[in-house]
């Protein structure tokens, strides 16, 4: 019974802990106005007058959320017939990504999207988009090409190539790294392994063939292209005294395995063992291992996951419809890698965090969850 309690009072003091920083889950820095690029900020709120002692508590937390939240630059590009608003990282995030070569992956939307309008904003020298969809991918040059503008700061503005690569092909992957390493001249500074899909389905269901394909698709297929890029990374690393980075876009469902994605939990739990092991071999060379796990973003994800038989999911999850805002998740994880955080959280919901640390506690508890989860409908697979 002591115990229970105890283990009660743990969870809300984590819950208080967890609420109050992750209200605010996407902090960005305002940067320098470049010219010819409308920006803007959102209003400053004045607290002067907030008196927290006859304040009530749900306004003592709206007052710390409000508190938490800095003022956010805004980039403002025209579409033709209208403007879209990007969010955007900080000064000190630009900075060190300009002149860098970039490699990113998984580049037709979604996240991968929104992270090739960030690397473009911050002026790389090289970006190169890849991905199954060449129709896709060229939408996203376009969408960048309204940022990659040489009139204004931009002296020399990025050169963003397309290079279209199917992840589960190994030749594919074999040929795409082979034209990274000509593109870059041999220097890359910059890999995103974002490329990945999903999967739907109970694991007695799921046959043999899905399993490997979330498994090249999800992880082996990044673990090849890294090993052709490494190399490289290393040889170059004497000309910059910033470090290369590897970033690797795993999941939530990379530390929690949940039912219906046996496939893909496996896929991810691949990806975090394998970057840190590899991130302490490459510690002594100047290359630093970055593993993002991502809660609900709102992106086509469950739309083209896999089910058990092959055959796609084709429907938008509710809680990834509810998801987080791709661009937003972008500038996070921009900002958080450049300043050196190797393995880190967003997106992820006050009760994935809770999850997460009642795993580390209390496992037999978490186990008790998921078995509920699981008994709660069978027979969905959302």
């Amino acid at each position: 019974m002591r115990s229970d309690i105890y283990l009660f009072l743990m969870l809300i003091s984590l819950f208080i802990a967890i609420l109050l920083p992750a209200a605010s889950p996407f902090p960005l820095t305002p940067q320098s106005p470049v010219a010819s690029i409308p920006r803007q900020k959102t209003a400053t709120v004045n607290y002067s007058h907030y008196h927290p002692h006859h304040a009530s508590f749900s306004s003592i937390i709206a007052h710390q959320i409000r508190k938490r939240s800095p003022l956010s630059a805004v980039l403002k590009v025209s579409d033709g017939t209208g403007s879209i608003s990007y969010p955007l990282c900080s000064s000190q995030t630009n900075i060190a990504l300009e002149g860098k070569n970039v490699i990113l992956t998984g580049a037709s939307g979604g996240l991968g999207k929104a992270l090739a309008i960030q690397f473009t904003n911050a002026n790389v020298k090289t970006l190169i988009l890849s991905g199954r969809d060449s129709e896709s991918l060229e939408a996203v040059r376009k969408s960048c090409n309204r940022i990659n503008n040489p009139t204004a700061s931009h002296q020399h503005p990025s050169e963003i190539h397309i290079v279209p690569c199917d992840l589960f092909d190994t030749e594919s992957v074999d040929k795409f790294a082979t034209e990274c390493l000509r593109l870059c001249k041999n220097q890359v500074d910059v890999l995103v392994n974002n490329g990945g899909i999903s999967s739907r389905s109970k694991f007695i269901d799921t046959s043999s063939d899905v399993d490997e394909l979330l498994m090249r698709v999800n992880f082996l297929s990044g673990a090849a292209l890294t090993k052709r890029i490494v190399p490289y990374m290393v040889a170059n690393n004497g000309n910059d005294e910033e470090s290369k980075k590897i970033i690797w876009i795993s999941s939530i469902q990379g530390l929690i395995g949940t039912p219906f994605r046996t496939s893909y939990a496996a896929s991810k739990f691949a990806v975090q063992g394998y970057c840190e092991a590899m991130r302490s071999e490459l510690a002594s060379s100047n290359v630093s291992v970055h593993v993002v796990s991502p809660g609900y973003i709102r992106t086509n994800l469950s739309l083209s996951a896999v089910c058990g038989d092959g055959s796609t999911y084709g429907k938008m999850d509710k809680n990834t419809a509810n998801g987080a805002d791709p661009n937003k998740v972008a500038v996070k994880i921009l900002n958080l890698v450049t300043r050196g955080r190797h393995e880190f959280l967003v997106a992820a919901s006050p009760s994935a965090k809770i999850a997460l640390f009642i795993k580390k506690i209390s496992p037999s508890l978490l186990r008790t969850m998921l078995v509920k989860r699981f008994k709660k409908d069978p027979a969905s697979s959302q």
